[in-house]
């Protein structure tokens, strides 16, 4: 089908929308005349008793009353009618003018969801006007009162005052209203269709957005001047379970007043760009945040403070759930487990590893200080960051301020939590990644293991074969703050650094540079995050902002030759390893 020329079927289609819009017009003058015409005969009615009996106007006054309450019914009801129809008239004429601009395929599912939606709508008002029209001919001021039924007395309609209205406005269910229904008016302007009766929290919505002529390339932004601004970004995570939505865990902000929180976490939507879906706030700055996967609506969170807490998005802002101070400043945690059995794992940077009951945080069911030997003495881990392998409730790898990465199991003797340290990196190791699991891959290139650093550098490792690190990237020209293996791309990770510079490696293509070099930031990129389709990635800077970032199709999935290529490149680095370190 030729975009440019729509068919008779496209053109009928646009005729119909513009036939049911004339028609509900028409419906919308009718009935504007006919609440004129009801008004008068009202007013009418109202004189006539003014000079009958007082027991005339007894019997009158609750029907007229009665009257008044239905008739403003009745344009409550053509107001909403209206509103709707005008909403549908003006998807209607956008739908027109894509279509003879020749760009009817992209837009055609989007208008039509819109005129689905509002004809639905429109439908539901016009079902109550017909409700209202029966009571209506039940109580007509043209009839004579005395013929009428008796009607039950209702109080008059009173007139707010306006304290009435300011305390009204400023009430906790009108601005939760006013909040919740202005996010949908935003997102169905901004992304053309919304679910408007589906929970968020529930409800996967898939975000399209595809640009074909680049590897890398920039969608939005996000932040907001009033709760991110001079704010550092401590981390970000997306929604395991709803693809749309995003966290982000900000610092103190360092040029703010006494009354702003110490910790701020935002949870964001693809489809609602100006602001943040969900706010939560801690009396600590927050240094580390994660999605439950196992209940979409819960939140944790470490703090500098050495707390773990605990948000719920369907209630307050506050933790639902917070510990005592268990340690040092919590840099990173993490959910382990099944869905019937999951606890988090929290790692503070004076070396203890807790073990805590999602449903009871006071006190970690179980502590554990890791420790090294040195000689005659032990030596407390000062760690930085933690890191699961996929699937794994028990091994874990952490990496410390003096550049050693420790690998140890939660699950065994205190003397034991720490198995083996891997030597390489000359400064603090800032963030480790733990590549997924993938299929047909051989040892040589599975479960190979990143990690950034101070010194510039980041270094794969392959934890199962060897101590050191088998390959070191050593293009940044500064500290690298984060790194992360694609999820659905073996042969592809990203880094951010001080500079402000995302760099995309290809492990199949080149080992010496990488494929995609690009300016993120004018500040340092603090934190990155792929979603789960590996379509997408977020990037955090040292000012509070948020940038999301669209990759080419051919680069989400590694193709059959890259895979044999990224093999061969593996097995060579795992026995030549530590030649170019």
């Amino acid at each position: 089908m030729n975009p440019s020329n729509p068919t008779q079927d496209q053109e009928a289609e646009s005729r119909k929308r513009r036939e049911r819009i004339e028609l509900l017009q028409r419906k919308i003058q009718q009935r504007k005349e006919e609440g004129a015409m009801y008004r008068a005969e009202i007013r009418k009615k109202e004189v006539i008793s003014s000079d009958s009996s007082s027991k005339a106007e007894e019997e009158m006054e609750p029907k007229t009353m009665k009257t008044n309450k239905q008739n403003l019914t009745f344009e409550r009801g053509i107001g909403e009618i209206e509103v709707l129809s005008q909403v549908h008239l003006r998807s209607v004429e956008k739908y027109d003018q894509e279509v003879q601009a020749g760009n009817y395929e992209p837009i055609e599912e989007i208008a039509s969801n819109i005129c689905e939606n509002c004809e639905r709508n429109i439908q539901e008002v016009e079902e109550n006007l017909a409700r209202n029209d029966k009571r209506r001919r039940m109580v007509n001021p043209c009839d004579d009162l005395k013929k009428n039924e008796e009607m039950p007395e209702e109080k008059a309609l009173e007139e707010f005052s306006k304290e009435e209205v300011r305390n009204l406005v400023h009430g906790k269910e009108f601005c939760e209203f006013f909040d919740r229904s202005s996010k949908l008016i935003e997102k169905a302007l901004d992304s053309g269709t919304v679910n408007l009766f589906g929970d968020l929290l529930e409800h996967d919505y898939q975000y399209e957005y595809q640009d074909e002529t680049k590897e890398f390339y920039e969608m939005h932004s996000f932040n907001d001047k009033q709760l991110t601004k001079n704010r550092v970004v401590t981390s970000i995570d997306w929604s395991p379970n709803v693809s749309e939505l995003f966290l982000a865990s900000y610092s103190q902000s360092f040029e703010g007043n006494i009354n702003d929180p110490q910790g701020v976490l935002l949870v964001w939507s693809l489809s609602l760009r100006s602001r943040p879906e969900f706010t939560c706030s801690s009396q600590s700055q927050i240094t580390a945040a994660k999605f439950n996967q196992f209940s979409n609506s819960m939140i944790i969170g470490g703090t500098y403070s050495g707390q773990v807490m605990m948000w719920d998005l369907r209630t307050t802002s506050s933790p639902v759930q917070k510990s005592g101070i268990a340690g040092g400043p919590l840099y990173s945690l993490d959910i382990v487990g099944t869905q019937n059995s999951h606890n988090i794992i929290s790692i503070s940077n004076d070396g203890k590893l807790c073990i805590w009951d999602t449903k009871m945080l006071i006190n970690p069911q179980k502590e554990i200080d890791l420790k090294v030997k040195s000689q005659a003495t032990q030596d407390i881990i000062g760690a930085t960051c933690l890191c699961f392998p996929h699937g794994d409730a028990n091994n874990f790898f952490t990496g410390t301020e003096n550049g050693t990465i420790y690998s140890g199991q939660v699950h065994c003797r205190p003397e034991k939590n720490i198995i083996e340290p891997f030597t390489g990196h000359q400064g603090p190791v800032t963030s480790l990644s733990m590549m997924n699991s993938f299929r047909d891959l051989s040892s040589n290139a599975s479960n190979l293991l990143l990690s950034s650093s101070y010194d510039w550098t980041v270094k794969l490792w392959n934890p199962k074969l060897q101590f050191r690190p088998i390959w070191s990237f050593e293009s940044a020209e500064d500290c690298i703050y984060d790194v992360a293996w694609s999820p659905t791309n073996p042969t592809l990770f990203s880094s951010v650094d001080r500079d402000g510079y995302i760099d995309l490696w290809d492990l199949s293509k080149d080992l010496e540079v990488p494929c995609v070099h690009y300016k993120g930031d004018t500040r340092a990129l603090n934190k990155l995050a792929w979603n789960r389709d590996g379509s997408k990635m977020l990037t955090g800077s040292a000012d509070g902002n948020l940038k999301l970032y669209g990759i080419e199709k051919n680069l989400q999935k590694a193709s059959e030759e890259s895979l044999d290529k990224f093999e061969t490149q593996m097995f060579n680095l795992s026995n030549n390893s530590g030649r170019n370190i």
